[in-house]
């Protein structure tokens, strides 16, 4: 007798979870039998030792899950997981997630050229290159260049009527953030220097601009300055080329002079060409002429090879406006609000990790 009660609960027991998982899977629920569960076994039967179910509706439909966006949760599974065993899909990414730049890919060969420290004497023969074309660059200037000479004024304006994109480099060309002890500059040295050059840029073009490239490409990557800071995947270094023949590009001898700026040049000119790629953002400065001559012979290069010349808004397929607090180093790698993941160029790729010594 005992032996035919225990096979008779254990054939009751399993048909229970059957129903209860069936139930979870399908939206309906059980609804809770006579009796109290922990108390007596004999509780879940009727008297006749049948399952004991309620009336009608012990299938019942359940109320509209919290969110109407996914599957049933089944109550058996793991957190997170649907009877299917299928992860739940994850929330679609915000705007405060790498993951929802969607950088421009063209099938043909774009770059972006951009040149800091000015605007200067050689800054219109920049401009004086791509006018006329479809070409455009991008310019980081800084106020205290225009303080020097008031007709610098005059470049930006014309740079920002041709359609190049035109950022802020600080007024004074001084860091926001100091790399070597990872600290900020004091705020009222930040305010006063985005400000300055953030209210001269509109006071001469009647526009406002959300494009900041920090001096130094050294930012403070858990702070929103209130602009797309956009770095750099190729450095130029075209300082360092006139750093280095200083003496005789600075030479009164016009031999020595000229045979400096030709070296200069083509130093610069050749290691950019041997080093970029579609998606690059080319770090330049338009403070040194040769830069400007390096320039000249790069443009002539890569339109040769079929390049376009773009601004970097263009480039990164953004609305600087709508993306202040990220950072852009090219078309497939940004980050935002500290985070160090950087979505790679190719799609295929997983996300990973910048190198340090491509940061600054």
């Amino acid at each position: 007798m005992r032996m035919k009660i225990f096979r008779k609960l254990l054939i009751c027991l399993t048909a229970q979870v059957f129903l209860l998982t069936a139930c979870a899977s399908s939206g309906m629920t059980v609804q809770p039998p006579t009796g109290t569960p922990g108390g007596p076994t004999d509780s879940f039967f009727e008297s006749d030792g049948s399952l004991a179910v309620s009336s009608p509706g012990v299938l019942s439909p359940t109320d509209p899950p919290a969110t109407s966006d996914g599957p049933s949760v089944s109550p058996f599974l793991p957190s997170g997981q649907t009877p299917s065993s299928e992860p739940t899909p994850p929330p679609k990414p915000s705007k405060t997630q790498p993951e929802d730049f969607q950088p421009f890919y063209p099938d043909e060969k774009v770059i972006a050229f951009t040149f800091d420290d000015g605007p200067d004497w050689v800054t219109p023969r920049v401009l004086d290159l791509i006018d006329g074309t479809d070409d455009r660059v991008t310019f980081f200037i800084t106020g205290y260049m225009m303080d020097m000479n008031a007709k610098y004024k005059d470049y930006v304006k014309r740079a920002s009527d041709m359609g190049c994109d035109v950022g802020l480099h600080t007024y004074n060309h001084k860091n926001l953030f100091y790399a070597s002890t990872q600290t900020d500059a004091p705020e009222e040295l930040i305010q006063s220097e985005l400000g300055d050059i953030d209210k001269l840029y509109t006071e001469i073009t009647g526009k406002k601009t959300y494009l900041l490239r920090p001096p130094g490409g050294s930012l403070n990557k858990k702070r929103n300055y209130g602009y797309a800071c956009i770095l750099w995947s190729v450095d130029s270094e075209d300082w360092k080329s006139w750093s280095d023949r200083r003496a005789q590009l600075t030479s009164s001898n016009a031999q020595v002079k000229a045979k400096a700026t030709e070296e200069a040049a083509n130093e610069i000119a050749t290691k950019v060409l041997a080093t970029v790629k579609p998606g690059d953002i080319v770090l330049m400065h338009d403070v040194y002429e040769t830069s400007v001559i390096a320039f000249e012979k790069i443009y002539t290069a890569l339109k040769a090879q079929g390049y376009k010349f773009v601004t970097v808004s263009d480039l990164l397929n953004i609305d600087p406006e709508q993306y202040t607090g990220w950072y852009f180093h090219e078309t497939g790698r940004s980050g935002v609000n500290g985070s160090m993941n950087l979505a790679q160029r190719t799609d295929a790729q997983s996300v990973a990790a910048l190198p340090p010594e491509k940061i600054f």
